[in-house]
């Protein structure tokens, strides 16, 4: 059995509770921007937990470079199925079909380029 260590130091542990306390006080007096504080706070966090690992561009390439095609993907999907708000289908017509092609291209050479990256990344010397 693989024992399964904590990765992350105190200091990281205490800059994301940082970060998450100016979040909450930052929402405590503009009660309106909420959306924008919790957006900024997970974006600074998600740094902190990549800056902090020991490859932060092998832990972006294995974690989140995949993450994003699929969101890629995902976004073009549902404008090519309902851009107007109604339901056409796929192959309806130019519009819907390019944003279909164009998700799935760019979301495949997003995650083949990040594969290659970290496969070129892990052989260097």
């Amino acid at each position: 059995m693989k024992d399964i260590r904590f990765q992350y130091s105190i200091r990281t542990i205490l800059l994301i509770f940082v970060v998450a306390a100016l979040a909450a006080g930052f929402v405590t007096y503009f009660p309106r921007l909420w959306m924008e504080a919790v957006a900024v706070a997970l974006v600074m966090s998600g740094c902190i937990l990549i800056f902090s690992h020991e490859h932060p561009l092998g832990f972006f390439l294995r974690y989140i470079n995949p993450l994003i095609a699929v969101v890629v993907l995902a976004i073009c999907v549902v404008a090519a199925t309902c851009g107007d708000g109604s339901y056409e289908g796929l192959f309806q017509g130019f519009i819907p079909t390019y944003f279909l092609a164009k998700g799935i291209f760019c979301s495949v050479a997003l995650f083949l380029l990040g594969k290659l990256l970290e496969l070129m990344i892990s052989k260097e010397p």
